[in-house]
């Protein structure tokens, strides 16, 4: 007996609707036993020139998800002048303990180019990274700042 192409259609749909019925109260659990990963960076408040221009010391507002324990921070600085272009970075490795809130911190670059910096217009790139597992994100702020 051959079935109409309507009810053949109405067989798919019902079992279509099975499928989904059985699958998606599996779905929330799968989410909840894994905490969501999470990291933003914010370039906060004055910039400032330290030590004649050869450090230059940026806060920061760095949050992630607490599960992920520590978030990897670096800072570069970039300024044009008479010299060409003057850079600065981070030390490499520095963090910061990941405790699910906002943390101010103040991160400290040190020049590596054409230094020193002088007072004046630079722009300041923030980069955070946090790993939970084998999944990383990282977020990124970039500002045009004034150096003082």
């Amino acid at each position: 007996m051959r079935l109409s192409l309507r009810k053949q259609l109405a067989a798919v749909v019902v079992a279509a609707g099975a499928g989904l019925a059985v699958a998606l109260p599996a779905a929330p659990a799968v989410a909840h036993s894994s905490p969501p990963l999470a990291v933003d960076v914010e370039i906060k408040g004055p910039v400032r020139l330290i030590a004649g221009g050869a450090v230059v010391q940026v806060p920061l507002v760095v949050s992630c998800t607490r599960e992920a324990q520590i978030a990897e921070i670096q800072v570069d600085v970039t300024q044009r002048n008479d010299r060409g272009v003057t850079e600065a970075t981070n030390p490499i490795g520095r963090s910061l303990d990941c405790t699910g809130g906002r943390e101010r911190e103040v991160f400290v670059s040190t020049v590596y180019l054409n230094g020193p910096f002088e007072p004046g217009d630079a722009t300041v790139t923030a980069y955070a990274t946090s790993c939970l597992y084998d999944t990383c994100l990282t977020d990124r702020d970039e500002e045009a700042v004034r150096l003082r």
